[in-house]
């Protein structure tokens, strides 16, 4: 039933590239409604995607059922692969959180996966069968599923560090860029990931089991914006449960808040005291809106949209110390009508964070 749901999806989704040729095709772009109408065809991949991944979660339900039964049944189930499980569980989990832009217990996750890695990497699988060609086969898999495990790990770790994306996956954001670009080749068999090397054993060694579910990719549509004399910035990350503790392998300071009574506040960043070449970076709930830039004489404006729920921070990170280390920058803004500052500060050790605190004007 799950399979036939899934390859209708497929089908229905390779249909919809054929049909975007009938509605862009001689029609004009320019037009408000033309341009319309491909983004409602577009939406329609979005959903195909989404129905098909919802399906592939429902089907994994009902094989961890099969496979806690077959365990029950079979004294013998091999502790290999009751391991391989685990590693797809615990990489799955890591996944399903980018994927779904839930960060929440991240660290936790990640400690789980890398602690069933290590597990696995330890196993033998020298004697899965009497053919030494296959054997050879089996052991160049298993090397390969353990390189791309670690692999997979340390992107992962990367993505919880806010490690700076590509500037052409800036509007899809760091959820969209670690999930689909940075992770999914080190896990499904088109990047020879660590799932697909393990069914490559199963495969070889002929065992009796269900082979293990890889994950399915986002399609996620960029809508064009009005852009006006100082675009808003949103943040990629929905919701912030935790301001974080380490960015790019640097510990956090995290010990200062300002009050925001807007919605979308105008923050204005300013080199404090002497411009002195400092080179710095700044980070707005996960994504870098400035990358190493020199502060000059003046300032630099945005326009913040929060987020009305979870926590809302900036983030100062010096990628030099100038000629008077650290390096600060100012921070101003408008709070009950008044005009306020705080300072940042940053050096080749830490990095200083300030929370948003949104509060409302009545």
């Amino acid at each position: 039933m799950y399979t036939d749901r899934m390859i209708a999806l497929i089908k229905a989704s390779n249909k919809l590239r054929f049909d975007m040729d009938k509605v862009t095709i001689g029609i004009d772009l320019s037009k408000r409604d033309n341009i319309a109408k491909v983004y409602q065809k577009l939406e329609e991949g979005v959903k195909l995607f989404e129905d098909f991944y919802a399906v592939q979660q429902d089907m994994e339900k009902i094989l961890d059922a099969t496979r806690d039964k077959y365990k029950a049944e079979n004294a013998a189930f091999s502790p290999l692969y009751q391991q391989m499980v685990k590693v797809q569980k615990t990489t799955r989990a890591v996944l399903n959180r980018i994927r779904n832009k839930n960060a929440e217990h991240l660290q936790q996750l990640l400690n789980a996966q890398e602690l069933e890695i290590a597990r696995l990497s330890k196993m033998r699988v020298d004697n899965l069968s009497a053919q030494k060609s296959t054997q050879a086969q089996i052991n160049t898999h298993f090397e390969n599923a353990i390189h791309s495990a670690n692999k997979l790990c340390l992107s992962a770790r990367a993505f919880q560090q806010h490690e700076s994306i590509p500037q052409k996956y800036h509007l899809y954001g760091r959820f969209y860029f670690y999930y689909n670009v940075e992770l999914l080749d080190k896990n499904n068999y088109y990047g020879t990931g660590v799932i697909s090397e393990l069914n490559n054993i199963i495969q070889a060694a002929s065992l009796p089991v269900i082979k293990l579910t890889e994950m399915p990719h986002i399609f996620q549509i960029i809508y064009p914006r009005k852009i006006d004399n100082l675009e808003v910035i949103r943040s990629s990350d929905p919701f912030v449960e935790f301001l974080p503790d380490s960015i790019k392998s640097r510990i956090i300071l995290k010990e200062k808040s300002i009050r925001i009574d807007e919605e979308v506040a105008t923050i204005e960043l300013f080199d404090h005291m002497v411009v002195d070449g400092d080179i710095v970076s700044i980070n707005y709930n996960g994504d870098w809106i400035l990358e190493k830039v020199e502060l000059e004489r003046g300032s630099k404006k945005f326009k913040l949209q929060l987020n009305k729920e979870g926590r809302n921070f900036l983030l100062l990170h010096a990628d030099n110390v100038g000629k008077r280390p650290p390096n600060t920058i100012g921070i101003r803004y408008s709070y009950r009508g008044e005009d306020k500052e705080v300072i940042l500060k940053s050096d080749y050790n830490t990095s200083e964070l300030i929370e948003l605190k949104w509060v409302s004007k009545l």
